[in-house]
């Protein structure tokens, strides 16, 4: 699998549950593709998305993304942590592009 990030899967999903579900993706209570139906997590083996909501509807039983209908479901090739880190060096430490590209 190629990771030019140098991630651990683990850290991916750690931090994704630390920092990111809850606060700035929320989990829907139903399907939302159904409508019916309960969402749960589902671990899944990939550095762009190791967590999944899972459907238990028995019609349905997707998998889908935690990046649909937020912001981050634009650029679905990048781990969210490295997505993280690139809007806080430029929000919060205004970094430049050049900047950011070094750090």
């Amino acid at each position: 699998m190629n990771n030019p990030w140098n991630l651990d899967i683990t850290a991916e999903r750690e931090f994704i549950t630390k920092n990111v579900i809850g606060i700035f993706i929320q989990k829907p209570d139903i399907c939302p593709i159904w409508k019916t139906g309960k969402i749960g997590f589902k671990n899944y083996d990939s550095f762009n998305n190791p967590i999944q909501y899972k459907c238990n509807n028995y019609k349905c039983c997707r998998n889908i993304s935690i990046r649909k209908g937020t912001i981050f479901e634009y650029n679905p090739r990048t781990p969210l942590s490295v997505l993280f880190k690139i809007i806080k060096l430029w929000i919060i430490d205004s970094f430049n592009a050049l900047a950011i590209k070094k750090n």
